[in-house]
């Protein structure tokens, strides 16, 4: 359970970075 949370929150952090620096490059 723990292993498949950390995957889920680091797939999630890692989606919100990627759109955070794709708005930036737009920006």
């Amino acid at each position: 359970m723990l292993g498949v949370g950390r995957s889920t929150l680091r797939e999630a952090i890692g989606n919100l970075v990627e759109q955070g620096i794709q708005k930036k490059s737009h920006g």
